[in-house]
């Protein structure tokens, strides 16, 4: 090998072009010609082909990479991969080796970015080499840590640490593979991803695209990321001693519960096990140990509001800080994630849509001290099993005067823990399970799935038919549902709250405008927390946005407050509006939201200016008052559409309700809406993104007996709903922009786009010139849409067209809301310093995104368990046809993502075996955005999430 390479090094490319045209010549004739003879290649013959294909494969491409990194340096093939590397650093800056948690709240995935590529951290990383450059084709180029290029799309649930390689490193570094006789050596990028066998193509007969690497750049490139994954593993058995022992300091038997995943960072590095094991010899009480520990762990400050030994505290402390733009070490950083998924039986973590997992839930120790006795008596008593199978069998057979077996309790609360969260990182709890149903007559020749367990809980009777498994989330922990005592704790503090007025902290600065404040809502909202009054001024008409001001009645410090930020927003669930969870009481809310006509209200107010000539808002005039108001009238969203229709009728009942004049209503209900139209306009000149959801979405469920009532809308807007949305969002723009100019630190609300090549830009840019996007459009451009996020400095939200957002036009379910209101009454009391500093709101930010991602990820599952459960009725029924959009192209064994419009889930589309269809169609000439009507349930898992379809007409 040795001289192989050194007479390759000194070959020339003329010279190997000329042996690659001998070789083609021959090709053109029999390979062999003399055939009767049936003699081998000669040894030269295949010295000059692996001559041309290293000249090709490995040789030209690096020796190209070079010529364009370094075009005025002279790096010759012999150059040392210790001179490539200094040359990189010198010309193009360091790879770093730690990452910003700021980056990762406000970029989206980026050329230079690490990926891990599972979601809890294996044992390979990658890197973003490009961005995808086809709006139809989302996909990323990845190299690995064993220098193989991948193209993946699906990035957004892995681990990410931002800006590790300077993104001039790797330019030019994945290209085509060079077109010749040589079957190709490269990876293939096929229409989907989906695995390709690189050695059954040829260069004649494949219409796969191959791509290769500069090698040398890639073996530089592999080494950091071997390293870094090195680094980590060294660090984990020190560390995986010291979680397992902040476990029995953290843990407690009320339930589970989420801590800051940088807090057990940074609690990991200052414990000190040499000293924990003195202190633990010494003699001293454990209770006096633990708690010296947690304060050399989490500082003089800490409460030891987390020690089992005392009572577990309600809430979570508002008064926290957190430096975003700290670094942190990115194999520290992956140490403890691994760490993390191997004490899973501990501790759950998933990663959030910023690339991280942002808070950990600890799992209370009762928990594992159950399972775990429940597979050490399985193990020392073999009759255990059979006995339980057999009293299973017997109660689903119907069978009564049974008597139950000891472990029988456990054993079903295991199966609703398993129905409720994720396993697969349990794989002795896993098998066990799999075994008790293997064993029972009913699911014995069965694949045995979460949607598995859960049936057979059902004909136990041990769950209602249609419980929603997220009841039994440890991350969620819903109150009343015996997960979590602190929860249901929390609920009855609510519950059992009687209203008591404050002081007004404001009182000497509010102000009284005596507007006719105008609420609207829907008819079954649960707090009215907005009100907007309009009023002419000459060429510009005043808006008033009054908001409920829940933030002077309540304390930083307050129990109340404390709940009401661990659950950072209220918690709505399709299957039924009274159990909802709030973000603050019921009680409190009543007392404090805009609906008592004739009583003082407080209120926060947003003065805009709305200039008539211009159209727009300006900005520079908003003004921000505390009010005390009284004149409200309560309308609805139809009510108000009623009036824009020009109903007189109705509009003179309305005007007898609520003691108004018609001519005063009408105008100025008129008024708004001219307003709200025109900001809407001017929103989309300035880039907002126009155009409309793809497919319903499930909004209610009502449960009756056993039968499920699915309630869907198609999520557009009526007049009534774009006045108030548009004002509202021209009130939190203002606020941003009030905030920046004063330089208030403030919670801003961000989407910020991803990186776009050319052709997705144009995509973006011709959308906004579209009344109507073209569904092939939209679905397309959802690959290339920048996800919501937060931050404490003044950043864009690119998807409203606004450069700075703040909201606070919803206190009473959003903490956002709640905190920033907060921030601006500190503001105008003119207190020295600020309630907030950018440290305090980042500690905020991370718990908000942590509960954001939280529940809208179990909502998502809530939706889709009631949506499958109603689909699953038809079930191989080839009559019940179904819409259905194409979602992406499809792949060779003829599948393709797919969603169903009417109902809002997406599932997978399978080809039909049936050719003799009239009108079928090839199912591969169809194209994303097609839509199909004839297709059919042919299988479905609830709790998995996966719905296959067939179309007799897609073959």
């Amino acid at each position: 090998m040795g001289s192989s390479q050194m007479v390759l090094a000194k070959v020339p490319y003329s010279r190997a072009r000329h042996c690659l045209e001998l070789i083609r010549r021959q090709s053109t004739s029999p390979p062999l010609s003399n055939k009767k003879e049936g003699l081998p290649k000669k040894l030269s013959q295949l010295r000059s082909e692996s001559l041309i294909r290293n000249m090709l494969r490995v040789t030209k491409p690096d020796m190209v990479w070079r010529s364009k990194m370094f075009p005025k340096d002279t790096l010759s093939a012999q150059s040392s991969l210790n001179t490539i590397q200094n040359a990189l650093v010198s010309h193009f800056g360091k790879v770093a080796n730690s990452f910003k948690v700021s980056a990762c709240l406000h970029t989206h995935i980026s050329v230079g970015d690490v990926i891990a590529l599972t979601p809890n951290v294996g044992t390979r990383l990658a890197v973003v080499v490009q961005i995808p450059n086809s709006p139809s084709d989302p996909r990323y180029t990845l190299i690995t840590d064993q220098g193989e290029i991948l193209f993946l799309s699906s990035l957004s649930s892995k681990l990410r640490f931002p800006q590790v390689f300077p993104t001039k490193w790797l330019r030019n570094l994945v290209i085509p593979e060079e077109i010749s006789d040589l079957p190709p050596v490269g990876n293939p990028k096929a229409a989907l991803e989906e695995p390709v066998d690189s050695s059954l193509l040829t260069a004649s007969s494949s219409k796969v695209n191959t791509f290769i690497s500069a090698k040398s750049p890639t073996k530089i490139i592999t080494k950091y990321l071997v390293n870094f994954m090195a680094d980590a593993w060294k660090k984990l058995p020190e560390l995986n001693m010291k979680l397992e022992f902040l476990h029995n300091l953290l843990q407690s038997s009320e339930g589970p519960y989420q801590i800051g995943v940088f807090e057990l960072l940074d609690a990991c590095n200052r414990l000190d096990l040499n000293k924990v094991a003195t202190m633990l010899t010494s003699g001293e009480s454990p209770v006096n140990v633990y708690q010296k520990i947690a304060i050399e762990v989490f500082g003089e400050d800490y409460t030891f509001n987390y020690l089992p030994f005392q009572n577990f505290p309600l809430g979570k402390n508002v008064q926290g800080s957190f430096e975003s733009s700290k670094n942190i070490n990115i194999s520290a950083f992956l140490s403890l994630v691994l760490c993390l998924r191997k004490n899973s039986k501990l501790y759950k973590h998933s990663i959030t849509s910023v690339g991280l997992p942002l808070e950990v839930t600890i799992i209370p120790l009762p928990k594992v001290v159950e399972q775990d006795r429940i597979l050490l008596k399985m193990k020392e008593d073999k009759t255990l099993l059979p006995e339980l199978v057999r009293y299973i069998d017997s109660k689903v057979r119907g069978d009564t005067d049974l008597v139950q077996p000891d472990l029988y309790p456990q054993v079903i609360n295991l199966l609703k823990d398993y129905s409720g969260n994720d396993y697969s990182n349990l794989p002795l709890l896993e098998s066990l399970i799999v075994r008790i149903l293997r064993n029972t007559h009913k699911f014995k020749n069965d694949f045995i799935t979460r949607s598995t367990v859960y049936e057979l809980l059902t004909l136990l009777k041990e769950i209602e038919l249609n419980t929603d498994p997220t009841e039994w989330s440890n991350e969620l922990a819903k109150p009343h549902t015996n997960v979590s005592e602190t929860s249901t704790q929390e609920q009855n503090y609510y519950d059992n709250l009687e209203f008591k007025d404050t002081t007004d902290p404001l009182g000497k600065i509010r102000k009284t405008f005596n507007d006719t404040i105008y609420t609207i809502d829907g008819v079954d909202a649960l707090e009215i927390d907005d009100g907007v009054s309009i009023t002419e001024n000459g060429d510009n008409w005043t808006i008033r946005t009054h908001i409920a001001d829940p933030g002077s009645r309540l304390d930083l410090d307050s129990t109340l407050s404390k709940i009401g930020f661990r659950r950072a927003y209220t918690h709505y669930f399709p299957d039924t509006n009274d159990r909802h969870i709030p973000m603050l009481p019921r009680s409190f809310v009543k007392n404090v939201e805009l609906t008592k006509k004739g009583q003082p209200v407080r209120t926060m107010c947003f003065e805009l200016s709305y200039n008539t000539k211009k159209n727009k808002i300006e900005s520079e005039k908003t003004q921000i008052y505390a009010a005390l108001e009284t004149n409200f009238v309560k309308l609805t969203y139809d009510e108000v559409d009623e009036i824009l229709k020009g109903n007189d009728s109705f509009l003179e009942e309305l005007s007898k309700k609520h003691d108004i004049s018609k001519e005063k209503l009408s105008t100025d209900i008129h008024r708004m809406f001219t307003v709200s139209t025109n900001l809407k306009n001017h929103r989309f000149k300035k880039g907002a993104l126009n155009f409309s959801p793809i497919s319903k979405r499930l909004v209610k469920v009502e449960k009756v007996g056993e039968e499920l009532s699915l309630i869907f809308d198609n999520q557009s807007f009526s007049k009534s709903q774009i006045l108030v949305s548009e004002l509202m969002i021209a009130t939190n723009a203002s606020v941003g922009e009030f905030c920046a100019r004063r330089k208030i630190p403030s919670i801003y609300r961000i989407i910020q786009s991803k990186q776009r090549a050319p052709e997705v830009i144009e995509m973006f840019r011709q959308s906004q010139t579209c009344v109507n996007v073209p569904l092939t459009q939209r679905i397309m451009m959802m690959n290339f849409m920048g996800l919501s996020s937060f931050s404490s400095t003044p950043r864009p939200h690119e998807s409203l067209g606004i450069s700075r957002y703040c909201t606070v036009t919803s206190p009473l379910r959003r903490f956002t809301d709640l905190a920033i209101h907060w921030q601006l009454q500190s503001f105008l009391l003119n207190d020295k310093e600020l309630l907030f500093t950018p440290a305090n709101l980042d500690y905020i930010i991370l718990h908000l995104k942590f509960k954001e991602h939280q529940i809208r990820s179990t909502m998502d599952r809530s939706k889709a368990f009631f949506t499958f459960r109603h689909l699953s009725q038809f079930k191989g029924d080839q009559q019940k046809f179904f819409k259905c959009v194409f979602l992406s192209n499809v792949s060779s064994a003829g599948t393709v993502e797919v969603s169903l419009l009417d109902y809002g889930v997406r599932c997978t589309l399978k080809r039909s075996d049936e050719k003799s269809h009239p009108g079928a169609r090839m199912i591969g000439t169809l194209k994303i955005g097609d839509i199909i009507e004839d297709a059919y349930v042919e299988d479905i898992d609830l709790l998995e999430g996966n719905l296959l379809l067939r179309s007799p007409s897609c073959i």
